[in-house]
């Protein structure tokens, strides 16, 4: 009789059971996060979960702190925090209003771009976490053919409010759509 491979036994046994659990501890999706990053911004230190192949750039443009996805054919993911400087309440704010607002302000923007509006999200009260609470808004539109998913956000955290914007190509993967929600709703301050 001939002789058997040294892991015959225990590979017969539990069959390739271990190996795919193995497989499945490398592929899980908390692999795809670093340890959460802090930036200072303004007169305040954000920590935010920075997603694995993201990278931050601070002052750009007149943005103080933007985050940009990895570089796609089309363009890239970008998520942008800005420190408003208003100390006020958001959890005070009028959402009725607001919603017709920023419905409005976004339909100016889409007409001054000969761009297309889609669909709108109205602002509605969200809690990221104990301490970061605020609203968010949304629109869908398309420009020059591209189709654009943007979500904003006005967030309150040790009494300062930030602005969170985020815009993504429709057509991109959506795990770039899901990085960059996941990355707003991380953000804390300390």
């Amino acid at each position: 009789m001939a002789e058997r491979p040294r892991g015959y036994v225990w590979l017969s046994q539990f069959g390739l059971y271990p190996l795919f659990f193995l497989f499945g501890l490398c592929m899980h999706p908390a692999s795809a996060w670093s340890a959460p990053e802090t930036y200072a911004l303004d007169k305040n230190q954000i920590k935010v979960d920075l997603p694995f192949g993201w990278r931050a750039v601070k002052d750009l443009y007149g943005m103080p702190l933007q985050f940009f996805g990895p570089v796609r054919p089309n363009g890239r993911a970008v998520v942008s925090i800005t420190p408003t400087g208003q100390s006020a309440n958001v959890n005070s704010l009028d959402v009725q209003r607001e919603s017709k607002d920023y419905a409005e302000g976004r339909k100016r923007y889409l007409k001054s771009r000969s761009g297309k509006l889609k669909s709108i999200l109205p602002v509605s009260k969200i809690k990221t976490s104990e301490k970061v609470a605020g609203v968010s808004a949304g629109v869908d539109y398309e420009i020059n053919g591209t189709d654009y998913v943007e979500r904003t956000y006005y967030l309150g955290c040790k009494f300062q409010v930030f602005h969170l914007k985020s815009l993504v190509q429709a057509n991109h993967p959506s795990e770039d759509h899901e990085r960059a929600k996941a990355l707003i709703r991380s953000f804390s301050c300390e």
